[in-house]
């Protein structure tokens, strides 16, 4: 199951060395490669989840009883995005016209994988008919993870019911896109709607086990198991 999960996290990694390693070979082909190799790699490494790359004071947080129970994660990807959006800036300004072209492809790529999941949920809910009012009386019934997640609606059952997919599941920046939906789709005013987007931020950073009441709940479903499996005994 380890070596599994080490495949699935080395293999993508693997192919972006590869593909910047062309590009930089294209743009600055006198360059030595080891030079190169060592170039590509900092950027795989600098653009994609790597948790020994993870921010010290990420570190200190998650060995707090205080955060939720994996920040890694999102931790990840707030530092690649930051990275994401500076690699971008350098390249399009690089007085390399391969290298600019390479800021032009990854700005594009970035434009589509930002908007690409909202634009298509968009664009089903107004093939549907659903308008704004009718999708915030959908998301006041769902559960509070569900509630300003990115939706993808896909018709309704034959009472009418709306049928949905939640696809912040499969998004890996749904961290950065779902405060932005609750600034929108909150009620109230707006400072409340501020507040409502800054809560959904750090979600992923804290958990319910924090929670004393959940906590002295959790503690007494133990303590029953355990006297039942005496009794049993």
């Amino acid at each position: 199951m380890l070596f599994r999960s080490q495949m699935g996290d080395s293999i993508p990694k693997a192919i972006a060395f590869e593909v910047e390693l062309a590009r930089l070979r294209r743009a600055m082909p006198a360059t030595p490669l080891s030079k190169l190799e060592m170039m590509a790699a900092d950027k795989v490494l600098n653009l994609m989840p790597t948790y020994s790359r993870i921010p010290k004071l990420g570190n200190v947080l998650r060995s707090q009883p205080f955060v939720g129970a994996f920040i890694s994660f999102p931790l990840e990807v707030f530092r690649t995005g930051y990275n994401l959006i500076g690699t971008i800036n350098d390249e399009l300004r690089s007085d390399n016209s391969e290298i600019r072209k390479t800021g032009a492809y990854r700005l594009t790529g970035a434009m589509l994988a930002s908007i690409g999941f909202s634009a298509a949920a968009a664009g089903l809910a107004a093939a549907m008919g659903i308008d704004d009012d009718e999708d915030k009386a959908i998301r006041s019934l769902d559960a509070p993870w569900d509630k300003y997640a990115t939706k993808l609606y896909l018709g309704r059952d034959s009472k009418g019911n709306v049928q949905q997919v939640n696809l912040s599941y499969v998004d890996p920046y749904n961290y950065l896109r779902d405060p932005l939906i609750a600034l929108v789709k909150a009620d109230g005013t707006w400072d409340q709607r501020l507040m409502e987007a800054t809560k959904t931020a750090f979600e992923p950073f804290y958990g319910e086990q924090i929670d004393r009441k959940s906590t002295r709940l959790n503690s007494s479903h133990l303590v029953i198991s355990y006297a039942v499996f005496c009794l049993k005994k």
